[in-house]
């Protein structure tokens, strides 16, 4: 199978299109033929958070988040907002973000590190 449909069928199992579609996202953001080479070996997540409900989380190898970013889009006051997320300082982050270990409204792997945040246009980082 290519990588391509091997990437359409991981993110329809992960539930990233339903949640897309419940949060206003653009389905057509994660129907880009280069998806799958920009987010190889990103693990997709659909998270609750007690905040602000349903989270789409595109996390990277842990080992490469200092430039490569975790991604997360949500709706917060209304708005569809953009998380990226480096480890390392990036020249647009604006503000830093460290979950606690016992957080319970984000994904497990982002936890305990200190991560660089920036809002961005809700359309994937990675792509050209």
């Amino acid at each position: 199978m290519s990588s391509y449909l091997d990437y359409q069928l991981s993110i329809i199992e992960k539930g990233v299109l339903e949640a897309a579609k419940r949060i206003g996202l653009n389905l057509t953001i994660f129907d880009s033929e280069v998806m799958p080479q920009h987010y190889a070996g990103h693990h997709w997540i659909v998270f609750e958070n007690s905040v602000v409900g349903t989270v789409i989380n595109a996390i990277p190898p842990l080992n490469q988040t200092a430039t490569i970013p975790w991604e997360e889009w949500f709706v917060m006051d209304g708005e569809l907002r953009h998380h990226i997320l480096f480890t390392e300082k990036n020249e647009r982050s604006t503000m830093t973000w460290e979950g606690p270990m016992d957080d319970n409204d984000h994904p497990t792997p982002v936890l305990g590190k200190l991560w660089h945040v920036h809002n961005a246009e809700p359309t994937p980082y990675l792509l050209p």
